[in-house]
């Protein structure tokens, strides 16, 4: 038998690999032909990422070219530094960028470990033996409606859970990409109401998760580990999407790429077209003040990344449909909802229905407890 060599890649090692055969130019100029179409293919991903604040800008800096333009001869043109205004300003634009991007792969980290956690615990759940007071053969059919039981009240969990997050992370919060100012606080308290009671949801899922876990037999400890890691990564991205970047570097960016540079650089675009061309003062400037009002679009759609709203978004429903897939899947938690065995379900669904009336309105007890509050916090305001 040969022996069989162990792998060795040279192209790793920085050696080039050059196919001379016709399949490897007809690959070359395929390969060709495309980036030809992704430089193409660029303006129009570059003019998609832009918005009416790259219109305002624009026209603030049109405005400041025309005016230093015009006052030339009274000795406002004036060569500036280009190197220095890059290094005082793009890269600084550019490293805010990775930090928020930075950010948002940390979400999607987070995001991979709870469908991972939720997968785990629907897959434990499902092949765990459940405690049971159960010691002859004739108990067997009992033994199987309780397991039945227990694991449709495990899939009702868990879709508590992807239903409570669903309505946490997916509408947008508009003061990640505005300024809240006068009128706007009342729109910020019902926000922070609505996330209250999906946080509640979530709460709600895992607590019961929790008490399931407890009726499991050598795995208890395991599994409430892995719910307890659930509810802290989970709470990792609340504070995600709740809490942005600083308003005060966002102001700050805003400011100096909207207002400050078409001012500042002014007399250079004077000075530019005093030796060159106004044409070419015109369409440079716009060119240059389009490109940094799109780097300022980036970073202001990358503020939530949950909301899918910008075009590198995270669409949570994604990872989330995995999970209620799974659930689905064994088959308990469509069969607990419908099905009645033997009048037991029936009245268990009175008294869970009954419960639920009470939890509904011990919630109401506290929303409305948490509107007084707000009331007082807006009054004393």
């Amino acid at each position: 038998m040969r022996q069989k060599s162990a792998p060795f890649s040279t192209h790793a090692r920085g050696v080039p690999l050059f196919d001379r055969s016709f399949a490897g130019a007809q690959r070359g100029l395929s390969t060709a032909l495309l980036d030809l179409r992704d430089m193409g293919s660029s303006i129009f991903w570059f003019l998609s990422m832009q918005s009416w604040l790259t219109l305002w800008s624009c026209i603030i800096n049109i405005v400041s070219v025309v005016f230093y333009n015009y006052y030339q001869s009274k000795g406002l043109s004036a060569p500036v530094d280009l190197t220095i205004i890059e290094f005082v300003v793009v890269l600084p634009m550019i490293g805010f960028i990775w930090m928020l991007h930075n950010r948002r792969n940390q979400c999607l980290d987070w995001l991979s470990e709870v469908k991972c956690g939720m997968l785990y615990l629907i897959r434990s759940f499902s092949v765990v033996d459940f405690e049971d007071d159960y010691d002859h053969e004739g108990q067997d059919d009992q033994h199987g409606d309780t397991r039945a039981v227990l694991l449709g009240s495990m899939s009702r969990a868990c879709m508590r859970v992807t239903l409570g997050m669903h309505n946490y992370f997916l509408p947008s919060r508009f003061y990640s990409t505005r300024y809240p100012y006068l009128g706007y606080k009342s729109a910020m308290y019902q926000i922070a109401l609505d996330g209250s009671q999906s946080q509640r949801q979530i709460r709600k899922g895992l607590e019961e998760l929790d008490m399931l876990s407890l009726q499991c037999n050598e795995q208890t400890v395991e599994m409430r580990r892995h719910i307890f890691n659930l509810h802290v990564v989970i709470d990792k991205l609340c504070n995600a999407k709740e809490f942005g970047s600083p308003q005060g570097i966002r102001a700050m960016v805003r400011c100096y790429i909207c207002l400050i540079i078409p001012v500042f650089f002014g007399p250079y675009w004077a000075f530019i077209s005093e030796n060159a061309d106004f044409a070419v003062a015109f369409f440079v400037s716009s060119a240059f003040q389009v490109a940094l009002t799109g780097l300022l679009n980036v970073s202001i759609t990358l503020e939530d990344p949950f909301d899918n709203v910008g075009l590198c978004g995270i669409f949570i429903d994604e990872q989330l449909y995995e999970i209620e897939h799974a659930v689905q899947a064994l088959g308990h938690y469509r069969s607990t909802q419908d099905t009645d065995m033997n009048g037991e379900e029936s009245r268990g669904d009175e008294d869970g229905q009954q419960q639920q009336e009470g939890g509904g309105r011990e919630e109401q007890e506290e929303d409305s407890s948490r509107q007084r509050v707000v009331r007082v916090a807006t009054d004393n305001v």
